[in-house]
C-alpha cells in the first residue's frame, strides 16, 4: 500500500524519532489489518444471510413444483383411466425434450392395478414392457455397474424369492427367468 511506503520514507529520513515512528506504524498496521479482517468478516455474514434467506424461496419452489406434478400425474391418471390406450401411455412413459417422463411404469402398473376396471390394461402394459426387454435385470445390472451391489443384490433376490417358486439355476440367469414369469 502507498501509505507504508511513505511512512517507511519518513522514518527513514527522522532517524531521532525512529522508534516512536515504528511503534506508531505498527498500530497503524494492527488496525488497517483489523479493518480488513471484520470486513471480510461482514462480506462472509452477507452470504451467509443471503444463502439462509434464500433457502425458504428454494424450498417453496420445490414444494410448489411437487405439488405441479402431483396434478400432472394425476391428470394424465385420469385420462389414462377413461381412455386407456397403450400408445397413450407408452407417449406419457417416455422422457420429453430432455426431461424425466410424467410417468414411471412402477406407478402407472400400481395405479392401474389397484382399479378393478383397468387391471386387463394394466397387465397388457405389464406385457409390453416386459416384451422390450429384461426390465429388472437391466436394472440390476446398471446397479453393479454403480457399485451399488447390495441393490443388485436386493433386485435380484426379489425375483429369485418369490413365493412358490424354486430356484432352477442361481445368479442372473435364475432371476431372468423369474424375471420373465413374474413380469
Amino acid at each position: 500500500m502507498v501509505y507504508r511506503y511513505v511512512f517507511n520514507k519518513v522514518i527513514g529520513r527522522a532517524a531521532a524519532y525512529k522508534r516512536l515512528l515504528l511503534t506508531i506504524k505498527g498500530e497503524y498496521d494492527d488496525v488497517i489489518g483489523a479493518l480488513q479482517r471484520r470486513e471480510d468478516e461482514a462480506r462472509t455474514a452477507q452470504r451467509t444471510l443471503v444463502a439462509i434467506t434464500s433457502h425458504p424461496k428454494s424450498l417453496m419452489t420445490c414444494q410448489r413444483r411437487a405439488a405441479h406434478l402431483r396434478d400432472r400425474w394425476k391428470d394424465c391418471m385420469w385420462v389414462l383411466n377413461r381412455s386407456p390406450s397403450l400408445s397413450l401411455l407408452q407417449l406419457l412413459r417416455a422422457p420429453q425434450q430432455g426431461r424425466a417422463a410424467i410417468l414411471s411404469l412402477g406407478v402407472a402398473c400400481s395405479t392401474l392395478l389397484a382399479d378393478p376396471q383397468q387391471q386387463q390394461f394394466a397387465l397388457q402394459l405389464l406385457d409390453s414392457a416386459v416384451s422390450k426387454g429384461r426390465v429388472w435385470s437391466v436394472v440390476a445390472s446398471l446397479c453393479s455397474e454403480l457399485n451399488r451391489a447390495d441393490l443388485s443384490r436386493a433386485v435380484l433376490s426379489v425375483l429369485l424369492d418369490q413365493s412358490g417358486t424354486r430356484i432352477v439355476t442361481p445368479g442372473l440367469e435364475g432371476a431372468l427367468l423369474m424375471e420373465h414369469v413374474f413380469l
